[in-house]
């Protein structure tokens, strides 16, 4: 494009110095002029515009960008170059004819050169965004939903949700689940009798195949959630986010499974100031983030036409469940902004992304519905737009909610994450929107509390990191038996 833009500056300028009448000697003489400095520049402006535009990142951070920051970036970039351009032509060259263009060619060039680039990228994003519609069209949900899913982890804070949400959709659901948490998260599902319950640990290939047969679909929810239990210990957290996530996927494509939703997290995408959407970079930073990251690349890299996995790269989750959580930032500052008025609010200017609890299990319905060949081996951020917060909107926010709360700002250089994200293609692509705001979820918090559901917050059962050292702990005593 570059080369296209400065023969085509060039040409436009030659034509101007054509109409001015000069003589034909000196017409020759400035065609010999521009067809020189064309074959002098050519080669250094097409090694260049590579090298800017990669740095500048056009090859990755703005592939699924919409309209105008896509635009933002592909300016800068075209501008770095004519630039530096610019400046080796009055610089290095010191304007010699015939080795240098003429200005107007360089301004021609980079006006040329924008345009095409961004244009060539808006261009394939009305062909894509039109062919996808196309097919999500007829039907929007699919006639021959999956009749049984097998949620690995149903018991948890989000699996228990997802349960009651599957079951009032019709779909019959397995649970298989180690009872981490006990069995009150889904006690009153037990007697449904589109629902059963496998106890057993998904790290073990009897349990999985076990509860794998006859199943349609899997929504694989189990994992170490979270960085802090994560962090407890590394390789128990690879063992279960990674090793397990690959042979549960394993098997499930040994049984013929139609659909496997893998619930991933936004949190791959790190720290940017950019707003992230599923072809943006991944930074990870922590070993949650990598080790999920490692299992979407590895179920990716295992699609075919007998496998059809779906990663979902959640928000920040919030708000009341049957297996409670404060953990959570939202669910956390609440519960600490109700019993002792005041909150202590860190490095405030970072961005979250947030999406209710209710509304990851509307997502993975929605998900469930769709057209195969809409929802094959694609990745999607589960959230919506409008949830994008700083920490520190969202402290003044639970300080408004909850009365005669004091918050307090403090910076932590521990936590360098910070990303906004944009949830336009689950929106486009499935017509998913998340219907429950940050105010709902906070509201619902300090009505638990009100109504004496929650006994104290700080109790180690409605802690991952108090539930992660209690395996381990007793994985080490069974370990120290049998031997």
């Amino acid at each position: 494009m570059v080369n296209v833009a400065l023969i085509a500056a060039l040409a436009l300028r030659f034509l101007h110095v054509f109409f001015s009448s000069l003589e034909p000697e000196r017409l020759r003489e400035v065609l010999t002029w521009y067809n020189h400095a064309y074959l002098v520049n050519a080669v250094p402006f097409s090694v260049a515009v590579v090298l800017v535009f990669y740095l500048n990142g056009v090859y990755t951070r703005t592939l699924g960008y919409a309209g105008k920051f896509k635009a933002v970036v592909i300016l800068r970039a075209t501008t770095i170059l004519y630039l530096v351009g610019g400046s080796f032509h009055y610089f290095v060259w010191q304007g010699e004819i015939p080795n240098t263009f003429p200005r107007g060619v360089l301004l021609m060039g980079w006006l040329f050169t924008f345009v095409m680039a961004a244009g060539t990228r808006v261009a394939k994003d009305l062909v894509v965004a039109h062919v996808r519609s196309a097919t999500a069209k007829t039907p929007k949900v699919s006639p021959e939903a999956p009749q049984r899913v097998l949620v690995i982890g149903g018991c948890g804070y989000t699996g228990s949700i997802v349960c009651r949400r599957l079951l009032g959709e019709g779909y019959r659901v397995r649970v298989l689940d180690n009872l981490m948490f006990g069995l009150k998260p889904v006690e009153e599902l037990m007697e449904d009798e589109h629902f059963d319950l496998e106890r057993g640990d998904f790290r073990e290939v009897e349990s999985v195949v076990r509860s794998m047969r006859g199943a349609n679909s899997v929504i694989h929810l189990g994992a170490i959630v979270g960085d802090p239990a994560c962090a407890i210990d590394s390789q128990f957290t690879v063992d279960v986010n990674y090793a397990a996530a690959r042979m549960v996927a394993e098997v499930a494509k040994g049984y013929g499974v139609e659909r496997f939703l893998f619930a991933s997290t936004c949190s791959v995408y790190g720290a940017s100031n950019d707003i992230l959407d599923e072809h943006s970079v991944l930074n990870p930073l922590s070993l949650y983030s990598q080790t999920k990251l490692d299992a979407e690349q590895a179920l990716l890299q295992a699609a075919g036409s007998d496998f059809n996995p779906v990663i979902l790269r959640l928000a920040t989750v919030f708000g009341l469940s049957p297996r409670p959580r404060f953990d959570l930032v939202v669910n956390l500052l609440t519960a600490q902004a109700y019993t002792a008025g005041s909150i202590t609010i860190y490095n405030g200017e970072q961005w979250r992304p947030f999406i209710h609890v209710r509304d990851v299990a509307e997502a993975m319905v929605c998900i469930l519905r769709a057209p195969m060949n809409l929802v094959r081996a694609q990745v999607y951020n589960v959230g919506a737009n409008h949830l994008n917060y700083r920490i520190s909107d969202l402290g003044m926010r639970i300080g408004e909610i909850v009365p005669e709360t004091t918050v307090h700002f403090e910076a932590n250089n521990n936590d360098a994450r910070n990303y906004r994200v944009s949830f336009d293609k689950i929106q486009r692509e499935l017509g998913f929107s998340a219907t429950h705001d940050l105010d709902y979820g906070i509201r619902e918090i300090v009505d638990a509390l009100e109504r004496g559901e929650i006994d104290d917050y700080r109790d180690d059962k409605y802690s991952n990191v108090a539930y992660t050292r209690r395996i381990l702990e007793a994985e080490r005593r069974r370990a120290e038996q049998q031997t």
